[in-house]
């Protein structure tokens, strides 16, 4: 039988073509997410996007939020950006900013204001970060957060500019806690140049929310 389908000219049935998903389910960042700053399952969920959007870069994708629980963005992701492995450190490794990192420290981005772009500031520099509702509530004017490292100064792709400090844990969950636009940070003078990866000043009580 074999023989005469081939005498025939009967060609082998081809195999049906390979189907391809028309969308995938790819984990989102609902928030944006800080360089240095280990991610929390809050900050990210699962969302389906149309499969050509990815096409080529879907084994740089997670399907699930659980893999990426405490690993460390070593680039600002953005609220909506899909998250992608080469924006990550690899665990251990520490590339980019984490490798200026000792043990218990976070390096904490902030987006600069225009006077802080005028103070011309640079890695090495170190600065004091001053709490305007703590000041006005305390009746002083100190820093809350003294001594602390710029790594980094960088602009984003929209134009922003952000500085990136160098910061005990500690005190990195109370900077990141606190609107920017209540911050305001001062250089130090060369003479006064001493790191203390932001020591919290606790000369008063923080104030109650406002």
């Amino acid at each position: 039988m074999l023989l005469s389908l081939g005498l025939l000219g009967c060609a082998p049935a081809e195999p049906p073509p390979a189907i391809t998903p028309a969308s995938l389910r790819v984990v989102v960042a609902t928030r944006t997410l800080y360089l240095g700053l280990p991610i929390e399952e809050s900050q990210l969920r699962i969302e389906s996007i149309p499969w050509s959007s990815v096409k080529g870069v879907e084994d740089k994708l997670f399907a699930s939020t659980h893999e990426l629980v405490g690993r460390t963005p070593h680039d600002m992701i953005y609220q909506g950006d899909i998250v992608r492995a080469e924006r990550l450190a690899t665990p251990g490794k520490g590339p980019g900013i984490d490798a200026l990192l000792y043990f218990g420290q976070r390096a904490v981005p902030l987006e600069m204001t225009p006077a802080e772009v005028a103070l011309g500031l640079a890695p090495g520099a170190v600065v004091d970060i001053h709490w305007s509702r703590r000041e006005r509530a305390c009746g002083i004017v100190t820093p809350w957060v003294t001594g602390v490292e710029v790594l980094a100064v960088s602009e984003g792709a929209d134009a922003r500019r952000w500085m990136t400090l160098r910061v005990q844990d500690d005190r990195a969950l109370a900077l990141v806690s606190v609107p920017r636009d209540e911050l305001r940070v001062v250089q130090r003078a060369r003479w006064d140049i001493v790191v203390q990866h932001g020591s919290l000043s606790l000369d008063c009580d923080l104030p109650a929310e406002e």
